[in-house]
């Protein structure tokens, strides 16, 4: 369900957002979404990379899989903090599953 929502923009926020919105060929609500949905990818990397929240709550901030958060901080080069030993038990897990 969607709701309409008044904003309070700068000009220049009004311009980035219009500006990207032609680059991309978007209507500016798309637009505003998507870089709402990246602002919300950028925060959660970040606090994983600062060492604020752990891997499983990144991505349940996210609401996506762990291995997809994973894929996420392969895709800006940042590595996983998991130790070996952490990555054996997790094997472990998943042959008991499969």
């Amino acid at each position: 369900m969607t709701k309409v929502m008044s904003l309070r923009l700068s000009d220049h926020e009004k311009e980035i957002l219009k500006e990207v919105a032609d680059e991309e060929g978007k209507d500016l609500s798309t637009t505003a979404r998507e870089l709402i949905e990246y602002g919300r990818k950028y925060r959660a990397i970040q606090l994983y990379k600062d060492g604020k929240i752990s891997l499983g709550k990144a991505a349940e901030e996210l609401d996506i899989p762990l291995t997809d958060f994973m894929d996420l901080l392969h895709d800006f080069n940042i590595p996983a903090k998991v130790s070996y030993e952490d990555y054996l038990k997790g094997l472990k897990e998943i042959k008991k599953v499969w």
